[in-house]
């Protein structure tokens, strides 16, 4: 509870002075973000800003997995976090080397203009390869206008159908 009036008499050499604490209504209106801030806008730059999608992709290639986190937003920096590991990126993409151990507990946070995180969005698992076997005899050819996919001497069309 606040009381309407509160004066306060102040004691100088000049003179004294008799002052109201409390602000009338009125006075309280002035006092807003636009009137103290002018064109700068703190209360923008610290707003939430949030992620608009994240997604994990892994790829298992001879016993060696490789795994992808992407996200989208237009953040200046984003908050990663999977198997006990958090980094900040600040782009909207993160290589992990070995894959993450446990890709449903995937989660990105972007940042605001002053550090602050927003809210966790969960990575859907978009993509995973196992046991895919490299090879490094595909050639991708155009042969009669037509894309054609050498692979170990046998010929595929791109929908994978053997050529003869």
């Amino acid at each position: 509870v606040c009381p309407s009036t509160f004066v306060v008499n102040f004691t100088h050499s000049s003179g004294n002075r008799e002052m109201e604490t409390i602000l009338t209504n009125d006075e309280a209106a002035q006092f807003t973000v636009g009137n103290i801030f002018g064109e700068w806008a703190p209360d923008q730059i610290a707003a939430q800003d949030s992620v608009t999608f994240a997604a994990y992709e892994n790829t298992i290639i001879t016993n060696s997995s490789h795994g992808n986190i992407i996200w989208g937003g237009n953040a200046s920096a984003y908050l990663v976090s999977y198997d006990n590991v958090q980094t900040i990126v600040t782009g909207n993409r993160l290589e992990v080397e070995g894959g993450v151990q446990d890709a449903n507990h995937i989660t990105v946070r972007a940042a605001n203009g002053r550090g602050g995180f927003g809210p966790a969005t969960i990575a859907e698992i978009a993509l995973s390869l196992n046991n895919v076997e490299e090879s490094s005899t595909v050639q991708k050819l155009i042969e009669n206008g037509q894309v054609v996919i050498l692979r170990d001497g046998v010929k595929y069309n791109t929908l994978g159908t053997v050529i003869r």
